[in-house]
């Protein structure tokens, strides 16, 4: 099961600070993935894979959506992003 988030960055936010940012919080976050695309280098994509095999619990999926819901938007903060995406 796959989860993702898609974000604008700002179009002034030069395409070094972006990869910067992204690295930084790939760094220190080891639950989420964030990335950017070469074909699109304006967008950022959060997302995390929720493996099936056995079957899925709702626990499991309150816990993502909590995470993606409460605990990105502080990432973002916590790591310089704020200014950074619309």
């Amino acid at each position: 099961m796959h989860f993702a988030c898609v974000f604008s960055f700002e179009p002034w936010v030069p395409e070094q600070d972006r990869l910067l940012f992204v690295n930084r919080v790939n760094d220190t976050t080891h639950v989420l993935r964030f990335s950017m695309k070469v074909q699109l280098p304006d967008i950022l994509v959060v997302d995390y894979d929720l493996p099936f095999q056995g079957g899925v619990l709702e626990s499991q999926i309150r816990f993502v959506l909590r995470l993606f819901h409460q605990g990105l938007p502080l990432l973002i903060a916590l790591h310089g992003g704020a200014g950074l995406l619309r």
